[in-house]
């Protein structure tokens, strides 16, 4: 490692400088990578300049185009904020592309800053044990990503690149949208069906439901009928006129209070849902059902 104190009088000189050093040194030099640091007055101790700037030959993982870190106007700056709570929403949200997305701008943001690559690096690990986290803490973490973790790791830690951890983060995101996708996939409906089964006499919403399994409502309704072939509410009326059926044949209850029973507070609009679906009024099944001894 060599220390050059160039000396210039006129800041236009500086470049031109270098540029007759840089050319000598490759001479005799295969590569060169230098980094420029501020302006310094004499009495200053080279020998502390020279161990703070060999600190910081990693700083040039964040732009590779260049040989050298030019610190002369922005200094050593501050990492940006990073919102890892957004990112942890969207992958509980499944939406893990666009939580890669979000890194994916963030990382690209730095491109030709003097940021530590270490403390990158950590950054980018935290973000990944606080999605993985969440996902524990809202019950849904399958087995395979915690399998996976040490590699998701080790791929961010061995990045030698700005865009070689840009794009480990970016394929590291869309593994974890697949795997979270397809454990969803094998008995998410299952679980939502056996739910409005028990819960199907309560103010069940879209919103309610979505609430309670921890993702957004509407991803639930889609990836609900798409497996079920029918909506959520159409799947829980169909639920609540079976059971509407069995108080009509085998009760004395009135009307009224079938209607709050099975979970609507409006009799009217039970009455409508009961006929759409069996082409019976309530009134009229009751009395053929009893002439006939059981449910229709």
């Amino acid at each position: 490692m060599y220390i050059y104190t160039i000396g210039c009088f006129y800041p236009e000189m500086f470049d031109g400088k270098l540029r007759t050093m840089t050319g000598q040194g490759t001479a005799y030099l295969r590569n060169i990578e230098m980094i420029i640091s501020p302006p310094y007055e004499k009495g200053v101790s080279l020998e502390a300049e020279a161990q703070k700037l060999s600190e910081l030959f990693s700083y040039r993982f964040f732009d590779s185009r260049k040989d050298y870190l030019d610190l002369r106007e922005t200094g050593i700056l501050q990492l940006p904020a990073l919102d890892q709570k957004t990112v942890c929403d969207l992958v509980r949200q499944q939406k893990a592309g666009t939580a890669g997305a979000v890194l994916v701008e963030y990382l690209s943001s730095l491109r030709g800053m003097a940021v530590s690559e270490m403390a990158v690096k950590k950054l980018m690990e935290s973000t990944l044990y606080n999605t993985i986290f969440e996902l524990n803490e809202n019950e849904f973490c399958p087995p395979q990503l915690e399998e996976r973790k040490l590699s998701f790791l080790t791929a961010i830690g061995t990045t030698d690149s700005l865009e070689g951890l840009i794009g480990a983060i970016a394929a590291i995101y869309q593994e974890i949208g697949q795997i979270t996708e397809e454990a969803r996939g094998s008995g998410l409906y299952l679980r939502i069906t056996e739910y409005l089964y028990r819960h199907y006499s309560e103010p069940v919403t879209l919103k309610t439901l979505a609430a309670d399994f921890n993702m957004n409502y509407s991803y639930l309704s889609s990836y609900f009928s798409s497996h079920m072939g029918q909506g959520i509410n159409e799947f829980l009326n169909s639920v609540r006129v079976e059971k509407a059926k069995e108080l009509l044949a085998a009760s004395e209850l009135s009307l009224s209070e079938i209607a709050q029973e099975i979970g609507y507070t409006d009799q009217s609009y039970f009455g409508k849902v009961f006929k759409k679906q069996t082409g019976y009024s309530p009134h009229t099944y009751r009395n053929r059902a009893k002439r006939q001894g059981e449910k229709l």
